[in-house]
């Protein structure tokens, strides 16, 4: 009995190991399975993390615009107010000339003297 009880104790421990290798197996396939994951997660990450980046940069540039908007903006805006003031010197040299001029006084001539007398 001792020879038969030896063999089925081989066979018992043959199809534990059996079994033991199996789930091995298995195992390994799941973490197989878990590092592709993990892979194809860490590309998402990294495509995420460089779509940031890019947004950023555009961020960054539109940010620049709207500076350089401003800036040119208030120039005109400075500009406008020079012209204004400009016109309104020019308006008033204007009215002094008028009134210069307006102080000589145009005779008509006779019939064949066309140049007139300029008197003061």
């Amino acid at each position: 009995m001792r020879g038969q009880g030896n063999c089925l104790l081989d066979q018992g421990a043959t199809q534990r190991v059996r079994e033991g290798a199996e789930l091995s197996e298995q195992t390994g396939e799941a973490l197989k399975k878990i590092i592709e994951g993990v892979e194809e997660t860490a590309r998402g990450i990294g495509q995420i993390a460089s779509a940031t980046n890019e947004q950023a940069q555009t961020a960054s540039e539109v940010a620049t615009g709207i500076q350089n908007v401003a800036s040119i903006t208030e120039n005109n805006a400075s500009a406008a107010e020079e012209m204004s003031g400009s016109a309104e010197e020019l308006s008033g040299q204007a009215a002094q000339l008028k009134e210069l001029v307006g102080a000589f006084k145009i005779e008509s001539s006779s019939k064949g003297d066309s140049t007139g007398d300029a008197k003061s």
